[in-house]
């Protein structure tokens, strides 16, 4: 990750490019010669609402999904050469879009900024909303018959908690992440959707998440979206998400580590990364590496404690030997998580 100190007033950001597939490693070396190190790659599926196309099972678009940490400050030079390169303001070449952190954890850097939910920029909103694998499709279906996006599915897994083990291996459920992006407007009636027909109000149905964007590129409004004016905007609900993205086989050493700082669990992603700057080099590329991104949920009280945890127990932090980064980032509504007592 690229180090400047004149950023930190304005803090860190993270951003999202949504791409076909094959286009995930050239996003990666695109944002390393301008100086952003370490950005992760993963596989979704984007799905198409075309009942003919779904009965041939073709419905379903390979998709390949970029995340970097990057100075706020050099974020819309980066959009604009995003733009540019790869035509994300043309129809289908994909999307990019990039919501504040609040505190980076690495070997060189540790930062720690508010946890605020920006008020301005754009009109947008992203829904995450976590699963069990085998309902996505039935969800896609209905909020489509709604009239919502269908958005981005993300093949995933749950971590059980430290206690349950069996011969020293840990649970894991299969899992879907679902990632729409919507206007403010249409963002809390979709929610509202969503936690009906999952029945999100009741333990262990599943978790939703509401991000406020800042920076959005090839997001095509729907007509009836009145995106200019903005909509409601909610402020922080108390919540953040932490992206811890490690080498591969480090997730059950997260897990057990937010656990012991009050986390109940998390969700894992199975990525690449680009490490440039390991001394990994071949033919003027940088090795992509098998990765880890942990995906946690905390209460703003634990979240600082949680990232402290994981970077001293993992080397995560200054001066440590860990191979790693801990991103957070603000929520502004949970659904599915009771705090607790």
């Amino acid at each position: 990750m690229m180090i400047n100190n004149d950023h930190t007033v304005q803090g860190y950001s993270l951003m999202f490019a949504i791409v076909n597939q094959g286009k995930g490693s050239k996003i990666l070396h695109t944002i390393a010669e301008m100086g952003i190190c370490g950005g992760t790659a993963f596989y979704g599926r984007g799905t198409v609402p075309n009942h003919i196309l779904k009965l041939f099972e073709l419905a379903d678009v390979r998709k390949e999904i970029v995340m970097a940490a990057m100075p706020a400050a050099d974020e819309q030079k980066i959009l604009d050469a995003l733009i540019s390169k790869f035509s994300l303001n043309r129809p289908n070449k994909g999307i990019v879009f990039t919501f504040p952190l609040s505190a980076v954890y690495s070997r060189n850097y540790a930062y720690q900024g508010p946890a605020f939910c920006p008020v301005e920029g754009t009109p947008w909103q992203a829904v995450v909303t976590i699963v069990d694998k085998g309902k996505t499709d039935k969800v896609l279906d209905y909020v489509d018959d709604h009239g919502y996006p269908r958005g981005t599915v993300i093949d995933a897994h749950g971590s059980a908690d430290k206690s349950k083990k069996f011969f020293h291996l840990m649970f894991e459920t299969e899992k879907d992440l679902l990632l729409m992006i919507t206007g403010r407007e249409q963002a809390s009636p979709l929610a509202d959707l969503l936690t009906d027909h999952l029945d999100l109000n009741q333990p262990n149905s599943g978790i939703l998440a509401l991000f406020n964007l800042k920076e959005t590129a090839g997001i095509t409004p729907p007509p009836s979206a009145n995106t200019a004016a903005g909509g409601i905007i909610k402020g922080c609900g108390g919540y953040s998400a932490i992206f811890v993205i490690v080498e591969n086989d480090k997730d059950e050493a997260v897990i057990q580590s937010a656990e012991l700082a009050g986390s109940t669990g998390g969700t894992i992603i199975h990525a690449r990364g680009m490490c440039p700057y390991y001394g990994k080099i071949f033919l003027s590329h940088g090795i992509e590496e098998e990765r880890e991104i942990i995906f946690i949920i905390a209460e703003d009280e634990k979240t600082e404690g949680i990232c402290r945890q994981i970077s001293g127990d993992l080397g995560l932090g200054p001066g440590g030997a860990g191979r790693g980064i801990i991103l957070a980032a603000p929520i502004c509504s949970v659904i599915g998580m009771a705090k607790a007592e």
